[in-house]
């Protein structure tokens, strides 16, 4: 039983041997990111993972920015999987630890213990996206969230996304190793 996926770019990931399997390149994610819709979809417009990490970098000090940037890079490989149902999947907790760590290594970026400022930043985007992008529920969320930014979230589209997201990349990566740049260029 094949226990990988295959990349976009030709490469692949091995969810049993991850740290065997190819460095994955900043294409790749950018690519996956940009097609992968936040909350499974439900949202009244398409709404990438690739703009809400973009939006997140911009909500902390540019010293956090990369990191901010950088959060969900590893939903590339386990996807968007929401937090209600990650609760109920302990061994999920373990294969998207081990996601993290593996795109922390290919690309320099350390996001397997986020910074306390980074969450508060991923929690003001949900509520700033739950406000935006979700049909009103009279249903608890069971979570304390910051109030949203004032500006309104006017999704992007795949191609907007990806691009955007390649262009924060340009502008966030010049602390990045060379050989990271490099390896990352095609």
């Amino acid at each position: 039983m094949s226990c990988w996926i295959q990349l976009k770019g030709g490469s692949h990931y091995d969810f049993t041997a991850p740290f065997v399997s190819p460095r994955i390149t900043i294409n790749s994610i950018a690519h996956s990111l940009a097609r992968l819709c936040r909350f499974n979809g439900h949202t009244n417009e398409f709404y990438s993972v690739a703009e809400h990490s973009v939006r997140c970098s911009y909500l902390v000090e540019p010293e956090l920015a990369l990191i901010a940037f950088a959060h969900d890079w590893h939903e590339s490989l386990v996807g968007d999987v929401t937090s209600p149902l990650k609760r109920m999947l302990p061994g999920f907790e373990v294969i998207d630890r081990m996601a993290r760590m593996h795109v922390s290594a290919s690309m320099g970026v350390d996001i397997v213990d986020l910074d306390p400022r980074v969450v508060h930043a991923d929690l003001q985007m949900l509520s700033t996206e739950k406000r935006d992008l979700l049909d009103p529920i009279d249903l608890d969320w069971d979570l304390e969230l910051p109030e949203p930014f004032s500006e309104r979230i006017r999704p992007w589209g795949i191609r907007e996304a990806h691009w955007r997201f390649l262009e924060r990349f340009k502008e966030l990566s010049h602390g990045l190793p060379v050989r990271t740049i490099e390896a990352r260029a095609s």
